[in-house]
């Protein structure tokens, strides 16, 4: 039940607190320098699959050696932020190296988002279920 719980409060945390950010700042950067390429309607589903599947993986790699008693909470949320860094970085690393239109301040914006949006999620998904299981 715990796991079931942190899925579900650390997927919601994720979600919400990136949909705020991709609104307010992420996208207004995004479309002043790739306005021209992007697409009028996001692809929902894909975003989707890759939330669900990015939250199995911190909780994997991040949250089970917390509830396991193998690290603290702070070596966990480290975790997540260096995970979240290395993933939204190969993402901005690779655009920018390959992609014209690319710019270093979507890069360091983007990948520094990735580091804190993954570790503050984590945070709120272990304190919720803290919270309801006990």
């Amino acid at each position: 039940m715990p796991y079931i719980t942190l899925y579900i409060s650390t997927l919601f945390s994720f979600l919400f607190i990136d949909i705020l950010m991709i609104k307010n700042i992420i996208l207004p950067i995004f479309e002043r320098n790739l306005g021209n390429i992007m697409l009028e309607s996001p692809r929902l589903l894909i975003a989707l699959l890759f939330y669900l599947f990015y939250v199995a993986g911190i909780l994997y790699l991040s949250a089970a050696p917390y509830l396991k008693g193998n690290t603290t909470l702070n070596e966990a949320v480290i975790s997540a932020f260096i995970i979240g860094l290395l993933a939204y970085g190969t993402y901005e690393f690779t655009n920018y190296a390959t992609l014209r239109g690319w710019t270093l301040q979507m890069l360091a914006v983007d990948t520094l988002w990735g580091g804190v949006l993954t570790a503050t999620s984590l945070f709120i998904g272990l304190k919720i279920t803290k919270l309801i299981s006990g």
